[in-house]
């Protein structure tokens, strides 16, 4: 964000909640969003598909991961305080200042994360391998 703010590169490809703050203050001129719809955090920005790139799909995210063997009880436990917390007004909306884009309730599950996780791996690792990027 300091390289493209102060001049030293043309673009880049930033989280809404890096860049954010410089968007709205005209620091830097966002073209469009990466994920299927308008970020709460900037509404002036376009989607790539309002922007006609509608093959430009791909949204930051995080998740908690366990160690393979963590009893059941303790994933669905901490995965519950959690999704508490996500619900929680106060938490939302600083989330939402911040540019975060809560996940709907049903994605907000261990078996929800699995399969994303596999889709992501389906999407990217074809990529990967063709740019050549990680030697076999």
């Amino acid at each position: 964000m300091n390289d493209l703010l102060s001049g030293q590169i043309d673009m880049s490809f930033e989280q809404v909640v890096s860049a954010g703050p410089n968007i709205l203050a005209g620091g830097v001129k966002a073209l469009a969003v990466t994920a299927p719809r308008r970020a709460a955090a900037i509404p002036d920005v376009p989607s790539a598909i309002e922007a006609g790139l509608p093959e430009l799909q791909t949204t930051a995210w995080t998740a908690l991961f366990f160690p393979k063997g963590t009893p059941q009880s303790i994933i669905e436990r901490v995965n519950a305080a959690l999704d508490k917390a996500m619900r929680d007004e106060t938490v939302a909306k600083r989330l939402g200042e911040l540019g975060a884009d809560l996940p709907p309730e049903n994605e907000r599950t261990p078996q929800a994360l699995g399969k994303h996780v596999r889709s992501e791996i389906e999407k990217w690792v074809p990529l990967i391998n063709a740019a050549g990027v990680v030697g076999n």
